[in-house]
């Protein structure tokens, strides 16, 4: 099979799949690996075949559909003229927006994604110093991370959600609980007094307006599939589940403990899930969100 310049993106999709796992790698094998890491490690290896097993299933039907569009037999179709006609993500999105019962699934994955283990990622987060010098080093962390309640020393917060987005959330999700199990959670000390600090004052505005903004996102996808709002949408919504984990940029702190701000979230995700919950429950109140 030759490549061209339509298999470009595919290429990159891989080539980026591989240089996000390169980048936390390092935190993940170098160090002497715990009962709880090598459980989730497995864990991830059985995510990641049970996802791309489904993902080949995918693209064959795939694969299969476009041919038979074009009238020519699978045999003698090309993957060439296959990504010159499909594109693989609407297709996707479609197929998983196309009725109610499909949506409830996918729709749960992008509420827990963008609200719950974006919160537990920003909390545990990447450990700052006291002791070291406030001026800006490369291996630092800035002041609002701590106080907002970073626990550990897991590093490269985003890349394990960006995996999460680009390959599936339950594997990188285990790689993210594989590396908490090998980052013993640190209470940092002050410089003088060398007493524990006491609880983080609260979480950033940012965590919280994204971690809102996501929920209200993922609730107009299905009425935004067919049209120009639909990648602009989802993109937004995958732009506010990493936003929180990014260092060095301006954030504020809110005095929301966060056992609050899970059961604010559960309340309105709730709230604002009703209208598939009930689609499901009883099909005849199929809207045309889902049309």
């Amino acid at each position: 099979m030759a490549l061209g310049l339509i298999h470009l993106p595919l290429i990159g999709y891989f080539g980026a799949i591989g240089g996000l796992l390169s980048l936390v790698s390092p935190q993940l094998f170098r160090r002497k690996q715990t009962t709880g890491s090598l459980v989730f490690l497995l864990l991830s290896a059985l995510s990641l075949l049970a996802t791309w097993t489904y993902m080949g299933l995918y693209f064959q039907h795939s694969f299969r559909e476009a041919a038979l569009e074009r009238g020519i037999p699978p045999s003698l179709f090309s993957t060439k003229q296959w990504l010159e006609d499909v594109s693989l993500f609407n297709e996707a999105w479609g197929y998983v927006c196309q009725t109610p019962e499909r949506y409830w699934w996918s729709e749960q994955l992008m509420y827990w994604t963008t609200g719950p283990l974006a919160m537990l990622m920003s909390i545990e987060g990447e450990f700052f110093d006291f002791r070291k010098p406030f001026w800006f080093k490369a291996n630092e962390v800035p002041m609002h991370r701590l106080l907002s309640g970073q626990r550990r020393n897991v590093q490269y917060l985003w890349v394990y959600m960006l995996i999460g987005q680009i390959v599936a959330i339950s594997f990188a999700q285990s790689l993210f609980f594989a590396a908490l199990a090998l980052s013993p959670a640190v209470l940092p000390r002050a410089p003088v007094a060398n007493k524990p600090l006491g609880p983080p004052p609260g979480q950033t505005w940012t965590l919280v307006a994204s971690v809102m903004l996501g929920a209200v996102g993922t609730t107009l996808v299905p009425a935004r599939v067919s049209t120009e709002q639909f990648l602009p949408l989802l993109l937004g919504i995958h732009l506010f589940a990493v936003l929180p984990l990014v260092d060095y940029i301006p954030q504020k702190l809110i005095r929301l403990p966060p056992s609050r701000l899970y059961f604010n979230y559960a309340f309105i995700s709730l709230r604002l899930r009703w209208d598939t919950i009930s689609q499901v429950i009883d099909v005849s109140k199929f809207t045309s969100n889902y049309k």
